[in-house]
C-alpha cells in the first residue's frame, strides 16, 4: 500500500437503525481484508446530522400501519 487511501460509503438517507451504520462499516472493511494490519494507521467512522426524533415525527412503521 503506498500513499493515503481514503474511502467513503455514504448512506444516502436519514435512519435511526444501528443494522445500516454496521452494514456500512462492514463494506468499508472488506476493502482492506487484504492488507496487513501494521500498514493501516487509522480507521474511522464519520456520523453526521444526528437528530432526535421529535414526539409529533412518525416513524415509518407508523406512517405504514
Amino acid at each position: 500500500m503506498t500513499g493515503v487511501q481514503t474511502c467513503a460509503l455514504p448512506i444516502s438517507c436519514y435512519c435511526n437503525d444501528e443494522i445500516n451504520v454496521r452494514d456500512a462499516i462492514k463494506k468499508l472493511l472488506l476493502e482492506y481484508k487484504d492488507v496487513k494490519p501494521s500498514e493501516i494507521r487509522l480507521i474511522g467512522v464519520k456520523i453526521s446530522n444526528i437528530r432526535k426524533i421529535t414526539s409529533e415525527q412518525k416513524t415509518l412503521t407508523q406512517f405504514f400501519f
